[in-house]
Protein backbone atom coordinates (compact mmCIF):
# COMPACT_ATOMS: atom_id res chain seq x y z
CA UNK A 1 0.00 0.00 0.00
CA UNK A 2 2.77 2.40 0.85
CA UNK A 3 4.28 1.56 -2.16
CA UNK A 4 1.56 2.48 -4.36
CA UNK A 5 1.02 5.88 -2.76
CA UNK A 6 4.75 6.20 -2.68
CA UNK A 7 4.74 5.72 -6.56
CA UNK A 8 1.50 7.72 -7.07
CA UNK A 9 3.14 10.94 -5.76
CA UNK A 10 5.79 10.00 -7.69
CA UNK A 11 4.15 10.36 -10.58
CA UNK A 12 2.13 12.86 -10.05
CA UNK A 13 5.30 15.23 -8.82
CA UNK A 14 6.78 14.52 -12.04
CA UNK A 15 3.65 15.41 -14.28
CA UNK A 16 3.13 18.18 -12.13
CA UNK A 17 6.73 19.39 -12.13
CA UNK A 18 7.30 19.10 -16.14
CA UNK A 19 8.61 22.04 -17.89
CA UNK A 20 6.34 24.32 -19.20
CA UNK A 21 8.39 24.17 -22.32
CA UNK A 22 6.98 20.44 -23.01
CA UNK A 23 3.49 21.70 -22.91
CA UNK A 24 4.22 24.90 -25.27
CA UNK A 25 6.67 22.66 -28.00
CA UNK A 26 3.22 20.82 -28.35
CA UNK A 27 1.06 24.08 -29.26
CA UNK A 28 4.11 25.06 -31.45
CA UNK A 29 3.97 21.89 -32.96
CA UNK A 30 0.27 22.23 -33.91
CA UNK A 31 0.75 25.38 -35.67
CA UNK A 32 3.11 24.71 -38.15
CA UNK A 33 2.40 23.96 -41.43
CA UNK A 34 3.89 22.24 -44.24
CA UNK A 35 3.27 24.22 -48.05
CA UNK A 36 4.72 22.56 -51.41
CA UNK A 37 4.70 24.68 -54.36
CA UNK A 38 5.96 24.00 -58.03
CA UNK A 39 7.71 26.91 -59.16
CA UNK A 40 7.35 27.43 -62.70
CA UNK A 41 9.91 30.21 -64.76
CA UNK A 42 13.03 29.35 -62.55
CA UNK A 43 16.36 29.52 -65.42
CA UNK A 44 19.09 28.88 -62.98
CA UNK A 45 19.96 27.27 -59.69
CA UNK A 46 22.39 29.88 -57.96
CA UNK A 47 20.40 33.22 -58.65
CA UNK A 48 16.33 31.81 -58.68
CA UNK A 49 16.19 28.78 -56.93
CA UNK A 50 18.70 29.16 -53.81
CA UNK A 51 17.35 33.25 -54.56
CA UNK A 52 13.68 32.28 -53.41
CA UNK A 53 14.62 29.95 -50.76
CA UNK A 54 16.63 32.78 -48.85
CA UNK A 55 13.98 35.01 -49.44
CA UNK A 56 11.30 32.96 -48.09
CA UNK A 57 13.30 32.00 -45.04
CA UNK A 58 14.21 35.43 -44.13
CA UNK A 59 9.98 35.86 -43.84
CA UNK A 60 9.84 36.01 -39.59
CA UNK A 61 7.67 32.30 -38.90
CA UNK A 62 9.54 30.43 -41.68
CA UNK A 63 11.16 27.46 -40.16
CA UNK A 64 12.53 25.56 -43.88
CA UNK A 65 13.26 26.69 -47.11
CA UNK A 66 14.04 24.42 -49.47
CA UNK A 67 13.80 24.82 -53.34
CA UNK A 68 14.86 21.89 -55.62
CA UNK A 69 15.81 23.63 -58.75
CA UNK A 70 16.10 20.35 -60.70
CA UNK A 71 12.46 19.16 -59.94
CA UNK A 72 11.54 23.03 -59.48
CA UNK A 73 9.62 22.36 -56.29
CA UNK A 74 9.94 24.24 -53.13
CA UNK A 75 9.25 23.09 -49.50
CA UNK A 76 8.48 25.54 -46.71
CA UNK A 77 7.27 25.11 -43.06
CA UNK A 78 6.23 28.17 -41.26
CA UNK A 79 4.50 29.10 -38.07
CA UNK A 80 0.91 29.95 -38.94
CA UNK A 81 0.96 32.63 -36.43
CA UNK A 82 3.29 34.62 -37.64
CA UNK A 83 3.30 33.97 -41.58
CA UNK A 84 0.75 32.75 -44.37
CA UNK A 85 0.89 30.42 -47.33
CA UNK A 86 -0.40 33.59 -49.25
CA UNK A 87 2.58 35.95 -47.72
CA UNK A 88 5.19 32.74 -48.89
CA UNK A 89 2.95 32.59 -52.05
CA UNK A 90 3.44 36.40 -52.93
CA UNK A 91 7.49 36.23 -52.24
CA UNK A 92 7.94 33.63 -54.46
CA UNK A 93 5.79 35.31 -57.39
CA UNK A 94 7.16 38.41 -56.99
CA UNK A 95 10.94 37.47 -56.36
CA UNK A 96 13.51 39.03 -58.96
CA UNK A 97 17.00 38.16 -58.68
CA UNK A 98 18.29 41.23 -60.44
CA UNK A 99 19.40 40.08 -63.67
CA UNK A 100 16.13 40.97 -65.08
CA UNK A 101 14.06 44.00 -64.85
CA UNK A 102 10.90 42.33 -64.14
CA UNK A 103 10.61 38.32 -63.81
CA UNK A 104 7.51 36.24 -62.44
CA UNK A 105 7.11 32.95 -61.49
CA UNK A 106 4.49 30.82 -61.87
CA UNK A 107 3.62 29.04 -58.83
CA UNK A 108 1.04 25.90 -58.14
CA UNK A 109 0.37 24.57 -54.88
CA UNK A 110 1.37 21.10 -54.65
CA UNK A 111 0.23 20.37 -51.00
CA UNK A 112 -0.72 22.43 -47.58
CA UNK A 113 -0.93 20.91 -44.37
CA UNK A 114 -1.08 20.93 -40.12
CA UNK A 115 2.19 19.17 -39.28
CA UNK A 116 0.97 16.31 -36.66
CA UNK A 117 2.46 16.12 -32.99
Amino acid sequence: MKTTILTTMMLLSFILLKPASTFSQNKKTKDMRTLELKIGGMTCESGCAKGIENSVYKIKGVKKSQVNYDTQIATFIFDANKTSKEEIIKVVENFNPGEVAERKYSVTLINFKENEK
